[in-house]
C-alpha cells in the first residue's frame, strides 16, 4: 500500500473527485421507471414536477424490498463511511421486516487519523458577539450577513492553505455572495485568501477545482464557497492544504415543502411512530453535515478544523448525530476571540509536527 506523505511545495496537489462519470444510456432510466410501475404497490408514489418537467417514482417503505434478504440470509452487512445517524437503518431496514432486535449488531470503527489532528469547533456568536442564527427567519437579515462576513474574515487570518465553506443551498450561497460583493466583503476576504465559488454547471467544476487547488498551495491560500448536497460535498478530496478547515454555515435542513419529503414524512408518521417523520427530517440534515465535514480528512497524517457556525449545533440531539470520530472532541466556544487563538495554536503545532517527520 502506498503511504501518504505530507505535501511538498513542488508536489502536484489537486482536488479530485472519487466518482466516475456516469455514461449510462438515458433509455435505462426509462426502463427502470416502467419496471417500477409493473408491480403496483400501495407504498409506491409517482411524483410529477411540472416546473422541473420530471417524473419520479419513490418507494416509501424500503423494508418491503429488503424483507426477502433478511428472511433468507444468515448475515447481512450494511457498511459505509457516513452512515450516522444509524437509527433509521436499524428501524426501517431490519426491525420493520420482522428481524429480532437481538440479531442486530452495530459496530463503528474509530478514525485512522489521530485525535490531535482534528479540531471541531461550534461557534455560537461572531466577533461582535451577535448570535449566529441561520434559521429561515434570521438568515437574510443584514446583521446576519455582516456577522458572517466578520467571522469568515477573522477565520481566514488564522487558517493556512485552503478553506471550504458549505452553505445550505445554492440560492443562499448566491444571496450571501451578492451581499458580500456589493459591500466590499469579498475584497476584504481576498486580502487573505482568494475566493472561488462552486459552479452550478458540471462542465465548469473541473476548472474551478484546478484553479482553487493551485491557489490553495500558495502562501495566500484560497476560500471555496460550496453547497451542501452540491458537487463539492460528496466525492471530492480536499486533503492536506486543500482543506485545512471546513466551515458549515447553518444546518442544511431539506425543504419541508418538497412533495417527496412530505410523502415520506407522512408515511413514517402513520406507520412507524408519530415523530418518525421529524426524526427522518433531522437525519437527512445531519447526514448531509457529516458528508460535508468529512471532505477534509483524507489520510492518516492529514489534519483540519471543522467549524460549525450556528448556535443550534450545540443542541444535544445535533451533537449526538455528529460522526463519532469528532463527537467527543467538539468544543463549544463562548467567545469568538478564543476561536482564533485555538486555530492558530492548532495549526502551529500541526505544522511543527509535520516538519519533524
Amino acid at each position: 500500500m502506498k503511504q501518504d506523505k505530507p505535501p511538498e511545495t513542488d508536489k502536484k496537489i489537486e482536488a479530485k473527485s472519487e466518482a466516475t462519470s456516469n455514461t449510462s444510456c438515458p433509455m435505462l432510466y426509462i426502463v427502470a421507471f416502467l419496471q417500477a410501475l409493473v408491480k403496483p404497490n400501495s407504498e409506491l408514489r409517482v411524483l410529477i414536477d411540472k416546473k422541473k418537467k420530471s417524473i419520479k417514482v419513490i418507494l416509501l417503505n424500503p423494508a418491503s424490498q429488503f424483507k426477502e434478504l433478511v428472511s433468507k440470509c444468515r448475515s447481512i452487512i450494511v457498511a459505509g463511511g457516513t452512515m450516522q445517524p444509524m437509527s433509521e437503518f436499524e428501524n426501517q431496514l431490519f426491525l420493520a421486516t420482522g428481524a429480532p432486535k437481538a440479531r442486530i449488531d452495530k459496530f463503528t470503527c474509530d478514525h485512522i487519523v489521530s485525535k490531535d489532528n482534528v479540531l471541531p469547533l461550534i461557534i455560537k456568536a461572531g466577533p461582535s458577539n451577535q448570535t449566529l442564527d441561520f434559521t429561515f427567519q434570521h438568515r437574510d437579515k443584514v446583521s446576519t450577513y455582516e456577522e458572517l462576513a466578520s467571522t469568515l474574515i477573522q477565520i481566514c487570518k488564522s487558517v493556512p492553505g485552503g478553506m471550504v465553506v458549505f452553505f445550505p443551498s445554492y440560492d443562499y450561497e448566491s444571496r450571501v455572495f451578492e451581499y458580500f460583493q456589493k459591500h466590499g466583503k469579498i475584497d476584504t476576504i481576498e486580502t487573505t485568501k482568494k475566493v472561488f465559488r462552486e459552479p452550478r454547471k458540471t462542465m465548469e467544476m473541473e476548472q474551478v477545482l484546478k484553479d482553487y487547488s493551485r491557489q490553495a498551495k500558495l502562501s495566500q491560500g484560497a476560500l471555496l464557497l460550496s453547497v451542501v448536497g452540491g458537487k463539492m460535498s460528496e466525492g471530492i478530496n480536499f486533503g492536506d492544504n486543500l482543506g485545512r478547515a471546513v466551515i458549515m454555515v447553518g444546518l442544511p435542513f431539506p425543504n419541508k415543502d418538497s412533495p417527496e419529503l412530505k410523502q415520506k414524512m407522512d408515511y413514517l408518521n402513520q406507520t412507524v411512530a408519530p415523530n418518525a417523520g421529524k426524526l427522518h427530517y433531522e437525519n437527512l440534515c445531519m447526514k448531509a453535515v457529516n458528508q460535508s465535514i468529512g471532505r477534509a480528512i483524507r489520510h492518516k497524517d492529514d489534519y483540519a478544523s471543522m467549524i460549525l457556525l450556528d448556535h443550534r449545533f450545540e443542541r444535544p440531539n445535533i451533537v449526538g448525530h455528529l460522526p463519532s470520530w469528532i463527537r467527543g472532541q467538539v468544543q463549544v466556544i463562548p467567545k469568538f476571540q478564543l476561536v482564533c487563538d485555538k486555530l492558530e495554536t492548532f495549526f502551529k503545532i500541526r505544522h511543527s509536527c509535520e516538519n519533524t517527520k
